[in-house]
Protein backbone atom coordinates (compact mmCIF):
# COMPACT_ATOMS: atom_id res chain seq x y z
CA UNK A 1 0.00 0.00 0.00
CA UNK A 2 0.92 3.24 -0.80
CA UNK A 3 1.45 6.09 2.02
CA UNK A 4 2.33 9.17 1.52
CA UNK A 5 1.44 12.93 3.04
CA UNK A 6 -2.25 14.21 2.39
CA UNK A 7 -2.65 17.96 3.88
CA UNK A 8 -6.60 17.69 3.27
CA UNK A 9 -6.22 14.65 6.54
CA UNK A 10 -5.07 18.06 8.86
CA UNK A 11 -7.80 19.74 7.39
CA UNK A 12 -9.95 17.06 8.77
CA UNK A 13 -8.29 16.91 12.03
CA UNK A 14 -8.74 20.58 11.81
CA UNK A 15 -12.72 19.87 11.37
CA UNK A 16 -12.23 17.44 14.45
CA UNK A 17 -11.15 19.40 16.75
CA UNK A 18 -12.55 23.04 17.39
CA UNK A 19 -16.39 21.47 17.17
CA UNK A 20 -14.78 19.84 20.58
CA UNK A 21 -13.66 22.62 21.60
CA UNK A 22 -16.22 24.84 21.26
CA UNK A 23 -18.56 21.79 22.53
CA UNK A 24 -16.37 21.81 25.54
CA UNK A 25 -16.82 25.63 25.76
CA UNK A 26 -20.58 25.36 26.11
CA UNK A 27 -21.55 27.04 22.89
CA UNK A 28 -25.00 25.88 22.00
CA UNK A 29 -25.03 26.19 18.66
CA UNK A 30 -23.15 23.31 17.94
CA UNK A 31 -24.54 20.59 19.94
CA UNK A 32 -22.92 17.58 18.43
CA UNK A 33 -19.50 19.29 18.78
CA UNK A 34 -18.57 16.17 20.67
CA UNK A 35 -18.49 13.76 17.39
CA UNK A 36 -15.76 15.77 16.36
CA UNK A 37 -13.95 12.75 18.43
CA UNK A 38 -15.62 10.42 16.76
CA UNK A 39 -14.02 11.55 13.48
CA UNK A 40 -10.91 11.45 15.25
CA UNK A 41 -11.04 7.84 15.18
CA UNK A 42 -11.58 7.30 12.40
CA UNK A 43 -9.15 8.69 10.64
CA UNK A 44 -6.59 6.89 14.24
CA UNK A 45 -7.78 3.98 12.26
CA UNK A 46 -7.23 5.43 8.41
CA UNK A 47 -3.71 5.63 9.28
CA UNK A 48 -2.45 2.98 11.86
CA UNK A 49 -4.19 0.58 9.03
CA UNK A 50 -2.20 2.10 6.08
CA UNK A 51 1.14 2.09 8.21
CA UNK A 52 0.37 -1.32 9.35
CA UNK A 53 -0.37 -2.81 6.07
CA UNK A 54 2.49 -1.28 3.65
CA UNK A 55 5.28 -2.29 6.38
CA UNK A 56 3.44 -5.67 6.43
CA UNK A 57 3.46 -5.72 2.49
CA UNK A 58 7.05 -4.21 2.69
CA UNK A 59 8.10 -6.91 5.23
CA UNK A 60 9.44 -3.74 6.93
CA UNK A 61 7.25 -4.15 10.02
CA UNK A 62 8.32 -4.74 13.35
CA UNK A 63 6.01 -4.47 17.15
CA UNK A 64 9.18 -2.47 18.52
CA UNK A 65 8.93 0.22 16.00
CA UNK A 66 5.50 0.53 15.74
CA UNK A 67 5.06 1.13 19.36
CA UNK A 68 8.22 3.40 19.69
CA UNK A 69 6.03 5.61 16.64
CA UNK A 70 3.13 5.94 18.78
CA UNK A 71 5.18 6.45 21.78
CA UNK A 72 6.77 9.30 20.35
CA UNK A 73 3.43 10.36 18.72
CA UNK A 74 1.43 10.19 21.78
CA UNK A 75 3.51 9.78 25.28
CA UNK A 76 5.74 13.45 25.11
CA UNK A 77 3.24 15.75 24.74
CA UNK A 78 0.45 14.41 26.70
CA UNK A 79 3.16 13.39 29.68
CA UNK A 80 3.90 17.46 29.80
CA UNK A 81 -0.13 18.43 29.65
CA UNK A 82 -0.18 15.92 32.60
CA UNK A 83 2.57 17.26 34.60
CA UNK A 84 1.96 20.87 34.09
CA UNK A 85 -2.29 19.87 35.44
CA UNK A 86 -0.93 18.29 38.17
CA UNK A 87 1.06 21.16 39.76
CA UNK A 88 -1.29 23.71 38.66
CA UNK A 89 -3.87 21.69 40.29
CA UNK A 90 -2.16 21.73 44.01
CA UNK A 91 -2.63 25.26 44.18
CA UNK A 92 -6.43 25.46 42.94
CA UNK A 93 -7.70 22.06 44.10
CA UNK A 94 -9.56 21.12 47.65
CA UNK A 95 -7.77 18.06 48.79
CA UNK A 96 -10.86 15.59 47.55
CA UNK A 97 -10.49 16.69 44.10
CA UNK A 98 -6.87 16.35 44.32
CA UNK A 99 -7.59 13.12 45.06
CA UNK A 100 -9.58 12.23 42.43
CA UNK A 101 -6.99 14.13 40.26
CA UNK A 102 -4.31 11.37 41.56
CA UNK A 103 -6.32 8.64 40.35
CA UNK A 104 -7.39 10.37 36.56
CA UNK A 105 -3.17 10.65 36.71
CA UNK A 106 -2.40 7.60 37.17
CA UNK A 107 -5.66 5.85 34.77
CA UNK A 108 -3.99 8.74 31.95
CA UNK A 109 -0.55 6.85 32.40
CA UNK A 110 -1.98 3.53 31.85
CA UNK A 111 -4.14 4.21 29.18
CA UNK A 112 -7.50 3.31 31.44
CA UNK A 113 -9.29 6.54 31.84
CA UNK A 114 -12.03 5.77 30.30
CA UNK A 115 -12.55 3.06 32.39
CA UNK A 116 -11.73 5.10 35.57
CA UNK A 117 -14.47 7.54 33.87
CA UNK A 118 -17.05 4.98 33.85
CA UNK A 119 -16.51 4.04 37.21
CA UNK A 120 -16.66 6.99 39.02
CA UNK A 121 -18.29 10.35 36.96
CA UNK A 122 -19.10 9.06 33.13
CA UNK A 123 -18.92 11.54 30.52
CA UNK A 124 -21.79 13.27 30.59
CA UNK A 125 -22.11 14.30 34.33
CA UNK A 126 -21.46 17.90 35.33
CA UNK A 127 -18.84 16.84 37.84
CA UNK A 128 -16.51 16.10 34.83
CA UNK A 129 -16.48 19.64 33.35
CA UNK A 130 -14.61 19.89 36.60
CA UNK A 131 -11.95 17.28 35.92
CA UNK A 132 -8.84 18.84 33.69
CA UNK A 133 -7.96 14.64 32.47
CA UNK A 134 -11.62 13.47 31.40
CA UNK A 135 -10.59 14.02 28.08
CA UNK A 136 -8.02 11.46 27.73
CA UNK A 137 -10.52 8.72 27.66
CA UNK A 138 -10.58 8.70 24.00
CA UNK A 139 -6.70 8.61 23.88
CA UNK A 140 -7.16 5.76 26.02
CA UNK A 141 -9.67 4.09 23.66
CA UNK A 142 -7.21 4.47 20.92
CA UNK A 143 -4.20 3.30 22.62
CA UNK A 144 -5.93 0.29 24.21
CA UNK A 145 -6.98 -0.52 19.90
CA UNK A 146 -3.14 -0.09 19.05
CA UNK A 147 -2.65 -2.77 21.66
CA UNK A 148 -4.76 -5.27 19.87
CA UNK A 149 -4.34 -4.16 16.23
CA UNK A 150 -0.95 -4.58 15.27
CA UNK A 151 -1.16 -8.16 16.43
CA UNK A 152 -4.25 -9.13 14.46
CA UNK A 153 -2.99 -7.85 11.11
CA UNK A 154 0.28 -9.66 11.53
CA UNK A 155 -1.27 -12.78 12.59
CA UNK A 156 -3.27 -12.45 9.07
CA UNK A 157 -0.03 -11.52 7.60
CA UNK A 158 1.45 -14.54 8.21
CA UNK A 159 -0.99 -16.95 7.63
CA UNK A 160 -1.25 -15.64 4.10
CA UNK A 161 1.09 -12.83 2.91
CA UNK A 162 -1.03 -12.75 -0.50
CA UNK A 163 -4.31 -11.90 0.94
CA UNK A 164 -3.00 -9.34 3.67
CA UNK A 165 -5.17 -6.91 2.17
CA UNK A 166 -8.33 -8.84 1.20
CA UNK A 167 -7.97 -10.63 4.43
CA UNK A 168 -7.72 -7.68 6.78
CA UNK A 169 -10.27 -5.91 4.70
CA UNK A 170 -12.66 -8.68 5.62
CA UNK A 171 -11.81 -8.69 9.23
CA UNK A 172 -12.09 -5.14 9.74
CA UNK A 173 -15.31 -5.19 8.21
CA UNK A 174 -16.99 -7.89 10.21
CA UNK A 175 -15.30 -5.89 13.07
CA UNK A 176 -16.94 -2.98 12.16
CA UNK A 177 -20.18 -4.56 12.26
CA UNK A 178 -20.36 -6.27 15.24
CA UNK A 179 -18.95 -3.60 17.11
CA UNK A 180 -21.70 -1.24 15.52
CA UNK A 181 -24.44 -3.93 16.45
CA UNK A 182 -23.17 -4.14 19.78
CA UNK A 183 -22.97 -0.54 20.43
CA UNK A 184 -26.37 -0.02 19.30
CA UNK A 185 -27.68 -2.28 21.83
CA UNK A 186 -25.46 -1.44 24.61
CA UNK A 187 -26.08 2.07 24.42
CA UNK A 188 -30.04 1.51 24.67
CA UNK A 189 -29.40 -0.27 28.49
CA UNK A 190 -26.08 1.55 29.28
CA UNK A 191 -24.77 5.23 27.21
CA UNK A 192 -21.60 5.64 29.63
CA UNK A 193 -20.45 2.14 29.19
CA UNK A 194 -21.10 2.27 25.53
CA UNK A 195 -19.69 6.24 25.31
CA UNK A 196 -16.69 5.46 27.04
CA UNK A 197 -15.59 1.52 26.15
CA UNK A 198 -13.35 -0.21 23.08
CA UNK A 199 -15.74 -2.51 22.39
CA UNK A 200 -18.59 -0.31 21.52
CA UNK A 201 -16.35 1.93 19.56
CA UNK A 202 -14.03 -0.07 17.52
CA UNK A 203 -16.30 -0.03 14.93
CA UNK A 204 -15.13 3.70 14.02
CA UNK A 205 -11.57 3.10 14.29
CA UNK A 206 -11.88 -0.14 12.46
CA UNK A 207 -14.00 1.65 9.87
CA UNK A 208 -11.19 4.14 9.09
CA UNK A 209 -9.25 0.95 8.19
CA UNK A 210 -11.75 -0.33 6.30
CA UNK A 211 -11.70 3.08 4.02
CA UNK A 212 -8.17 3.19 4.45
CA UNK A 213 -8.22 -0.17 2.36
CA UNK A 214 -10.93 1.02 -0.12
CA UNK A 215 -8.93 4.48 -0.98
CA UNK A 216 -5.80 2.26 -1.99
CA UNK A 217 -8.11 -0.03 -4.15
CA UNK A 218 -10.29 2.61 -5.91
CA UNK A 219 -8.81 3.90 -8.52
CA UNK A 220 -11.36 6.57 -9.55
CA UNK A 221 -11.86 8.79 -6.41
CA UNK A 222 -15.29 10.70 -6.72
CA UNK A 223 -15.20 14.80 -5.88
CA UNK A 224 -18.66 14.25 -5.36
CA UNK A 225 -18.79 11.71 -2.45
CA UNK A 226 -15.73 13.52 -0.66
CA UNK A 227 -18.13 16.56 -0.59
CA UNK A 228 -20.77 14.00 0.40
CA UNK A 229 -18.77 13.30 3.39
CA UNK A 230 -17.49 16.55 4.25
CA UNK A 231 -21.32 18.00 4.69
CA UNK A 232 -22.18 14.59 6.66
CA UNK A 233 -19.23 15.39 9.20
CA UNK A 234 -20.53 19.03 9.41
CA UNK A 235 -24.31 18.52 9.47
CA UNK A 236 -23.79 15.97 12.05
CA UNK A 237 -22.54 18.54 14.72
CA UNK A 238 -25.22 20.42 14.40
CA UNK A 239 -28.54 18.15 14.48
CA UNK A 240 -26.78 15.39 16.82
CA UNK A 241 -27.32 16.10 20.59
CA UNK A 242 -26.06 12.52 21.43
CA UNK A 243 -28.79 12.24 23.82
CA UNK A 244 -30.19 9.10 21.63
CA UNK A 245 -28.27 6.75 19.99
CA UNK A 246 -24.86 7.73 20.50
CA UNK A 247 -22.77 5.75 19.52
CA UNK A 248 -25.27 4.28 17.44
CA UNK A 249 -26.97 5.23 14.50
CA UNK A 250 -26.61 8.97 15.29
CA UNK A 251 -22.49 8.14 15.21
CA UNK A 252 -23.11 7.01 11.42
CA UNK A 253 -23.08 10.83 10.15
CA UNK A 254 -19.77 11.47 11.28
CA UNK A 255 -17.74 8.32 11.04
CA UNK A 256 -19.29 7.61 7.46
CA UNK A 257 -18.61 11.30 6.38
CA UNK A 258 -14.91 10.37 7.48
CA UNK A 259 -14.64 7.55 5.86
CA UNK A 260 -16.13 9.43 2.10
CA UNK A 261 -13.72 11.94 2.88
CA UNK A 262 -10.68 9.88 3.38
CA UNK A 263 -11.37 7.97 0.82
CA UNK A 264 -12.15 9.97 -2.27
CA UNK A 265 -11.00 13.49 -1.40
CA UNK A 266 -7.98 15.00 -3.36
CA UNK A 267 -5.48 18.13 -2.02
CA UNK A 268 -6.08 19.62 -6.06
CA UNK A 269 -9.37 19.75 -6.30
CA UNK A 270 -12.80 20.09 -4.99
CA UNK A 271 -12.92 19.65 -1.04
CA UNK A 272 -9.98 18.44 -0.29
CA UNK A 273 -8.57 21.93 -2.38
CA UNK A 274 -10.37 23.61 0.56
CA UNK A 275 -9.08 21.52 3.66
CA UNK A 276 -5.43 21.71 2.09
CA UNK A 277 -5.92 25.52 2.85
CA UNK A 278 -2.49 26.60 4.84
CA UNK A 279 -4.35 27.83 7.69
CA UNK A 280 -6.74 25.23 8.60
CA UNK A 281 -3.88 22.64 7.66
CA UNK A 282 -1.78 24.52 10.03
CA UNK A 283 -4.31 24.24 12.67
CA UNK A 284 -4.97 20.32 12.13
CA UNK A 285 -0.65 19.64 13.04
CA UNK A 286 -1.65 21.01 15.70
CA UNK A 287 -5.12 19.53 16.64
CA UNK A 288 -3.12 16.62 18.99
CA UNK A 289 -2.14 19.72 21.32
CA UNK A 290 -5.33 21.38 20.81
CA UNK A 291 -7.15 18.55 22.17
CA UNK A 292 -4.87 17.88 25.23
CA UNK A 293 -4.84 21.21 26.44
CA UNK A 294 -8.18 22.87 25.66
CA UNK A 295 -9.85 20.66 29.03
CA UNK A 296 -7.73 21.80 31.68
CA UNK A 297 -7.28 25.26 30.63
CA UNK A 298 -11.29 24.99 30.34
CA UNK A 299 -11.54 22.91 34.15
CA UNK A 300 -9.55 25.63 35.54
CA UNK A 301 -11.71 28.28 34.81
CA UNK A 302 -14.11 26.74 36.36
CA UNK A 303 -12.27 25.50 39.37
CA UNK A 304 -11.24 29.08 40.22
CA UNK A 305 -15.15 30.19 39.53
CA UNK A 306 -17.56 30.59 42.61
CA UNK A 307 -20.18 31.19 40.04
CA UNK A 308 -20.75 29.26 37.34
CA UNK A 309 -18.93 31.20 33.89
CA UNK A 310 -20.63 31.72 30.88
CA UNK A 311 -19.61 30.71 27.47
CA UNK A 312 -17.56 34.31 26.87
CA UNK A 313 -14.78 32.96 28.97
CA UNK A 314 -14.18 29.73 27.36
CA UNK A 315 -14.31 31.37 24.15
CA UNK A 316 -11.61 34.37 25.14
CA UNK A 317 -9.51 31.80 26.47
CA UNK A 318 -9.34 29.57 22.78
CA UNK A 319 -6.29 31.99 21.90
CA UNK A 320 -4.41 31.47 24.63
CA UNK A 321 -4.80 27.29 24.05
CA UNK A 322 -3.87 27.97 21.08
CA UNK A 323 -0.89 29.34 21.93
CA UNK A 324 0.12 26.57 24.54
CA UNK A 325 -0.88 24.23 21.37
CA UNK A 326 1.84 25.53 19.15
CA UNK A 327 4.51 25.81 21.47
CA UNK A 328 3.81 22.16 22.45
CA UNK A 329 3.95 20.84 19.25
CA UNK A 330 7.05 22.89 18.40
CA UNK A 331 8.95 22.42 21.24
CA UNK A 332 7.76 19.26 22.07
CA UNK A 333 5.81 16.72 19.81
CA UNK A 334 8.26 17.71 16.75
CA UNK A 335 11.44 17.39 18.24
CA UNK A 336 10.30 13.77 20.01
CA UNK A 337 8.97 12.43 16.39
CA UNK A 338 12.23 13.23 14.78
CA UNK A 339 14.79 10.07 15.53
CA UNK A 340 18.18 12.08 14.87
CA UNK A 341 16.88 14.67 17.66
CA UNK A 342 15.57 12.14 20.15
CA UNK A 343 16.96 8.38 20.10
CA UNK A 344 15.34 6.04 20.88
CA UNK A 345 16.82 5.56 24.61
CA UNK A 346 16.43 8.64 25.04
CA UNK A 347 12.76 8.51 24.28
CA UNK A 348 11.97 5.33 25.98
CA UNK A 349 13.87 6.75 28.94
CA UNK A 350 12.04 9.99 29.26
CA UNK A 351 8.94 7.92 28.85
CA UNK A 352 9.77 5.64 31.74
CA UNK A 353 10.74 8.24 34.11
CA UNK A 354 8.08 10.39 33.75
CA UNK A 355 5.41 7.92 33.78
CA UNK A 356 6.94 6.35 37.21
CA UNK A 357 6.61 9.99 38.98
CA UNK A 358 3.45 10.88 37.30
CA UNK A 359 2.18 7.45 38.56
CA UNK A 360 3.43 7.64 41.70
CA UNK A 361 2.08 11.20 43.17
CA UNK A 362 -1.11 10.02 41.45
CA UNK A 363 -1.05 7.24 44.16
CA UNK A 364 -0.17 9.51 46.62
CA UNK A 365 -2.95 11.58 45.90
CA UNK A 366 -5.08 9.01 46.48
CA UNK A 367 -3.10 7.50 49.24
CA UNK A 368 -3.28 10.74 51.28
CA UNK A 369 -6.89 12.32 50.26
CA UNK A 370 -5.06 15.11 48.14
CA UNK A 371 -2.91 15.52 51.86
CA UNK A 372 -5.50 16.66 53.42
CA UNK A 373 -3.55 16.54 56.19
CA UNK A 374 -1.64 19.27 54.86
CA UNK A 375 -4.53 21.12 54.54
CA UNK A 376 -7.33 19.85 56.97
CA UNK A 377 -9.24 22.89 57.16
CA UNK A 378 -10.39 22.23 53.21
CA UNK A 379 -11.05 18.41 54.03
CA UNK A 380 -14.31 16.81 54.16
CA UNK A 381 -13.56 14.73 57.59
CA UNK A 382 -12.82 11.11 56.23
CA UNK A 383 -14.37 9.79 52.68
CA UNK A 384 -17.64 11.82 52.01
CA UNK A 385 -19.36 9.67 49.66
CA UNK A 386 -18.88 6.54 52.56
CA UNK A 387 -20.57 8.86 54.79
CA UNK A 388 -23.53 9.60 52.21
CA UNK A 389 -23.71 5.91 51.98
CA UNK A 390 -23.80 5.11 55.64
CA UNK A 391 -27.05 4.67 55.68
CA UNK A 392 -27.53 1.69 53.75
CA UNK A 393 -27.28 -0.56 56.88
CA UNK A 394 -31.12 0.51 57.11
CA UNK A 395 -32.02 -0.34 53.50
CA UNK A 396 -35.18 -2.76 52.66
CA UNK A 397 -34.99 -4.08 56.81
CA UNK A 398 -37.89 -4.82 58.49
CA UNK A 399 -40.23 -2.43 60.43
CA UNK A 400 -40.04 -2.84 64.25
CA UNK A 401 -43.23 -2.95 66.36
CA UNK A 402 -41.89 -0.31 68.32
CA UNK A 403 -42.31 3.70 67.27
CA UNK A 404 -43.80 5.38 63.94
CA UNK A 405 -42.87 3.50 61.08
CA UNK A 406 -41.22 5.71 58.97
CA UNK A 407 -40.36 4.69 55.28
CA UNK A 408 -37.47 7.02 53.82
CA UNK A 409 -37.40 6.75 50.19
CA UNK A 410 -34.87 8.07 47.62
CA UNK A 411 -31.50 8.16 46.45
CA UNK A 412 -28.17 9.78 47.75
CA UNK A 413 -30.51 12.71 48.39
CA UNK A 414 -32.17 10.50 51.01
CA UNK A 415 -29.27 9.38 52.51
CA UNK A 416 -28.72 12.66 53.37
CA UNK A 417 -31.59 13.26 54.99
CA UNK A 418 -30.86 10.30 56.87
CA UNK A 419 -27.96 11.68 58.15
CA UNK A 420 -29.02 15.02 58.96
CA UNK A 421 -32.05 13.66 61.25
CA UNK A 422 -29.16 11.21 62.70
CA UNK A 423 -27.57 14.38 64.21
CA UNK A 424 -30.24 15.65 66.49
CA UNK A 425 -32.15 11.86 66.79
CA UNK A 426 -30.36 8.74 66.93
CA UNK A 427 -31.44 6.16 64.30
CA UNK A 428 -31.45 3.46 66.69
CA UNK A 429 -34.13 5.51 68.67
CA UNK A 430 -36.48 5.71 65.35
CA UNK A 431 -38.35 2.98 63.79
CA UNK A 432 -36.65 3.77 60.18
CA UNK A 433 -35.91 1.88 56.67
CA UNK A 434 -34.46 2.90 54.05
CA UNK A 435 -35.82 2.26 50.41
CA UNK A 436 -33.52 3.16 47.57
CA UNK A 437 -35.41 3.97 44.57
CA UNK A 438 -38.37 5.98 43.57
CA UNK A 439 -42.17 5.06 41.85
CA UNK A 440 -39.79 4.50 37.94
CA UNK A 441 -37.84 1.60 39.20
CA UNK A 442 -38.88 -2.81 38.03
CA UNK A 443 -42.15 -4.49 38.54
CA UNK A 444 -39.95 -6.20 41.90
CA UNK A 445 -38.96 -2.64 43.21
CA UNK A 446 -42.61 -1.66 42.96
CA UNK A 447 -43.81 -4.49 44.62
CA UNK A 448 -41.46 -4.36 47.62
CA UNK A 449 -41.98 -0.36 47.56
CA UNK A 450 -46.01 -1.09 47.82
CA UNK A 451 -45.03 -3.79 50.60
CA UNK A 452 -43.45 -1.32 52.65
CA UNK A 453 -45.82 1.50 51.56
CA UNK A 454 -49.02 -0.44 53.26
CA UNK A 455 -46.76 -0.52 56.55
CA UNK A 456 -45.50 3.01 57.18
CA UNK A 457 -46.94 5.95 59.61
CA UNK A 458 -44.60 8.28 57.72
CA UNK A 459 -43.22 8.44 54.72
CA UNK A 460 -40.16 10.97 53.56
CA UNK A 461 -38.94 10.78 49.97
CA UNK A 462 -35.96 13.03 48.77
CA UNK A 463 -33.83 13.05 45.02
CA UNK A 464 -31.56 15.26 43.40
CA UNK A 465 -34.63 16.23 41.57
CA UNK A 466 -33.51 19.88 40.29
CA UNK A 467 -30.54 17.90 38.10
CA UNK A 468 -30.92 17.59 33.98
CA UNK A 469 -34.07 18.42 32.88
CA UNK A 470 -36.12 19.94 36.06
CA UNK A 471 -39.54 20.52 34.21
CA UNK A 472 -39.42 16.39 32.93
CA UNK A 473 -38.40 15.49 36.95
CA UNK A 474 -41.51 17.85 38.10
CA UNK A 475 -43.77 15.67 36.05
CA UNK A 476 -42.00 12.24 37.07
CA UNK A 477 -42.61 13.36 41.19
CA UNK A 478 -45.94 14.27 40.25
CA UNK A 479 -46.57 10.60 38.95
CA UNK A 480 -44.99 9.09 41.90
CA UNK A 481 -46.58 11.32 44.23
CA UNK A 482 -49.98 10.34 43.14
CA UNK A 483 -49.21 6.68 42.91
CA UNK A 484 -48.24 6.79 46.59
CA UNK A 485 -51.09 8.58 47.91
CA UNK A 486 -52.98 6.28 46.32
CA UNK A 487 -51.22 2.99 48.24
CA UNK A 488 -51.45 4.39 51.54
CA UNK A 489 -52.74 6.80 53.92
CA UNK A 490 -49.47 7.57 56.10
CA UNK A 491 -48.35 11.19 56.26
CA UNK A 492 -46.30 11.95 53.52
CA UNK A 493 -42.95 14.57 52.83
CA UNK A 494 -41.56 15.24 49.97
CA UNK A 495 -38.09 17.06 51.23
CA UNK A 496 -37.15 19.80 48.60
CA UNK A 497 -33.88 19.51 46.32
CA UNK A 498 -30.45 21.33 47.46
CA UNK A 499 -27.97 22.77 45.94
CA UNK A 500 -24.75 24.71 47.37
CA UNK A 501 -23.16 26.65 44.48
CA UNK A 502 -21.17 26.24 41.68
CA UNK A 503 -17.97 24.48 42.81
CA UNK A 504 -15.72 24.10 46.28
CA UNK A 505 -12.47 25.18 44.95
CA UNK A 506 -12.87 28.79 44.59
CA UNK A 507 -12.54 28.45 48.27
CA UNK A 508 -8.93 26.93 47.95
CA UNK A 509 -7.35 30.39 48.82
CA UNK A 510 -9.83 31.98 51.35
CA UNK A 511 -9.06 32.66 54.90
CA UNK A 512 -10.69 30.90 57.97
CA UNK A 513 -13.03 33.93 58.61
CA UNK A 514 -13.41 34.31 54.39
CA UNK A 515 -14.96 31.39 54.17
CA UNK A 516 -17.02 31.50 57.08
CA UNK A 517 -18.52 34.20 55.61
CA UNK A 518 -18.55 32.89 52.24
CA UNK A 519 -21.92 32.74 50.62
CA UNK A 520 -22.78 31.58 47.15
CA UNK A 521 -26.55 31.46 44.74
CA UNK A 522 -27.83 27.81 44.50
CA UNK A 523 -27.55 26.73 40.37
CA UNK A 524 -30.45 28.24 38.84
CA UNK A 525 -32.00 25.03 37.62
CA UNK A 526 -32.33 23.93 41.09
CA UNK A 527 -34.20 26.87 41.78
CA UNK A 528 -36.79 26.72 39.11
CA UNK A 529 -37.36 23.23 39.82
CA UNK A 530 -38.14 24.42 43.40
CA UNK A 531 -40.34 26.72 42.45
CA UNK A 532 -42.62 24.53 40.65
CA UNK A 533 -42.85 21.88 43.12
CA UNK A 534 -43.63 24.46 46.19
CA UNK A 535 -46.65 25.52 43.47
CA UNK A 536 -48.11 21.88 42.94
CA UNK A 537 -47.24 20.26 46.48
CA UNK A 538 -48.01 22.78 49.16
CA UNK A 539 -47.41 21.94 52.32
CA UNK A 540 -46.30 18.24 51.45
CA UNK A 541 -43.03 20.06 50.18
CA UNK A 542 -40.23 20.77 52.72
CA UNK A 543 -38.66 23.53 51.10
CA UNK A 544 -35.16 23.47 51.85
CA UNK A 545 -34.17 26.37 50.08
CA UNK A 546 -36.24 28.66 51.95
CA UNK A 547 -34.68 27.32 55.45
CA UNK A 548 -31.29 28.16 54.96
CA UNK A 549 -31.46 30.79 51.62
CA UNK A 550 -30.72 34.60 52.87
CA UNK A 551 -32.66 37.73 51.66
CA UNK A 552 -30.64 37.81 48.93
CA UNK A 553 -30.99 34.01 47.96
CA UNK A 554 -28.01 33.14 48.77
CA UNK A 555 -26.96 30.28 50.52
CA UNK A 556 -23.58 29.50 53.44
CA UNK A 557 -21.11 27.18 51.80
CA UNK A 558 -19.47 26.63 55.33
CA UNK A 559 -20.54 26.39 59.05
CA UNK A 560 -20.13 28.65 61.47
CA UNK A 561 -15.92 26.43 62.03
CA UNK A 562 -15.43 26.87 58.27
CA UNK A 563 -15.72 23.58 57.22
CA UNK A 564 -17.47 22.37 53.88
CA UNK A 565 -21.17 22.09 53.83
CA UNK A 566 -20.92 19.93 50.68
CA UNK A 567 -18.24 17.61 49.13
CA UNK A 568 -19.75 18.28 45.60
CA UNK A 569 -22.04 21.14 45.98
CA UNK A 570 -25.06 19.03 46.27
CA UNK A 571 -23.86 15.92 48.56
CA UNK A 572 -23.94 16.83 52.30
CA UNK A 573 -20.62 16.45 54.68
CA UNK A 574 -20.65 15.16 58.12
CA UNK A 575 -20.66 18.90 59.01
CA UNK A 576 -23.07 20.00 56.24
CA UNK A 577 -25.64 17.05 57.72
CA UNK A 578 -25.16 18.80 61.40
CA UNK A 579 -26.22 21.87 59.97
CA UNK A 580 -29.10 20.70 57.76
CA UNK A 581 -29.87 18.49 61.05
CA UNK A 582 -29.76 22.20 63.46
CA UNK A 583 -31.88 23.66 60.59
CA UNK A 584 -34.73 21.09 60.47
CA UNK A 585 -34.95 21.17 63.88
CA UNK A 586 -35.52 24.59 64.78
CA UNK A 587 -37.42 25.51 61.68
CA UNK A 588 -40.13 22.64 60.88
CA UNK A 589 -41.55 20.54 62.86
CA UNK A 590 -40.75 17.06 61.29
CA UNK A 591 -38.25 15.66 63.29
CA UNK A 592 -41.05 16.47 66.21
CA UNK A 593 -43.20 14.06 64.14
CA UNK A 594 -40.77 11.41 63.56
CA UNK A 595 -40.79 10.82 67.44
Amino acid sequence: MELKYRPEIDGLRTLAVLPVIFFHAGVQWIPGGFLGVDVFFVISGFLITSILLKECSNRTFTFSGFYERRVRRIAPALILMTSVTFIISLFMMVPYDLKNLGQSVVATIFSANNILLYLTSGYWSTASEFKPLYHTWSLAVEEQYYLVAPVIIYIIYSINHNKLIKNSFMFLLVISIASFLYATITTVHNMELSFLMLPSRAWEIALGGVAAIAHYKIKRKSNILAYLGFLLIISSYFIVNGKKSHPGFETLFPVLGACLFLMHSNASKGIGKLMSIKPIVLCGMISYSLYLWHQPVFAFIRLNSKFEPSTTYFIASIPLIFIISWMSYVFVEKPFRNKRKTSTKKILSYTLAFSLVLSASGILMHKTYGLQNIRPDLAYGGNPQEYVDSPKKLKNIEFSDNGKKILIMGNSYARDLINAISTKIKTNDLNIVYFEGGCDWSIDNKNKLDYYLNDSDIILYSENWGAGDYNNNVEKLKHCYDYIKSKTTAKMYLIGTKNFGYNNNFAVNLSLNDRVLAKTYPLSRYIEFNNKAKMIFGDDYIDLFDLIKDNNGMVRVFDENGKFLSYDANHLTKYGASYIGEVLDKKTDLLQSLK
